[in-house]
């Protein structure tokens, strides 16, 4: 046999190996949220991917802020909605995507619950600018909804807790181009 005969045999091994590498694993959601685009009219549902849709309280919400995040496999989508009436933001919500790709699993665990259970600024427990509606736990798993209400331009521009204090770019960027209220 030829050298060259080898080494194509070699190559063309190798390359069927990675194709079917590659699509041995699943990929992740898909996210249909993506082709939002800023400035995007939104009404009664805010569609993430296939297996998560968001009811939205009725009227026409904007797409304000779209950020996304990379790092070492993980990765986030940040999307803020809001409704405007009369010049004035009225409501917001923010949604957020976020895919591990099964690494970091334990720091992650571990920042989401000290961020959702530890911070003394905000988390899943009562305070006096929102009330816990509705708590899900179990193992690793946990979804905290609460309703209440907040200062958006203390929160955005000198928000209580100092790690936050430029966090929200996109979001600050769209509201001074607007110049709502």
């Amino acid at each position: 046999m030829s050298k060259n005969f080898i080494i194509k045999k070699l190559l063309l091994i190798l390359i069927t190996s990675l194709f079917f590498n590659i699509n041995a694993f699943p990929h992740p959601t898909k996210t249909i949220a993506k082709k939002y685009k800023i400035d995007d009219v939104i009404e009664n549902q805010f569609i993430v991917n296939k297996k998560f849709k968001v009811n939205l309280p009725k009227g026409k919400w904007i797409l304000a802020e779209k950020t996304p995040f990379h790092y070492y496999g993980l990765s986030r989508q940040l999307f803020t909605i809001v409704r405007v009436e009369n010049n004035k933001v009225i409501e917001g919500i923010s949604i957020v995507e976020w895919q591990t790709a099964g690494v970091y699993q334990n720091e992650i665990n571990q920042a989401l619950y000290e961020i959702l259970f530890k911070n003394k600024y905000s988390g899943c427990y009562e305070r006096p600018e929102y009330t816990v509606i509705k708590f899900y736990a179990k193992g690793n798993s946990h979804n905290c909804f609460w309703v209440g209400h907040r200062d958006l331009i203390k929160h955005i521009y000198n928000p209580d807790d100092p790690d936050l204090k430029y966090a929200n770019p996109g979001l600050r960027k769209w509201l001074k181009e607007k110049q709502f209220s």
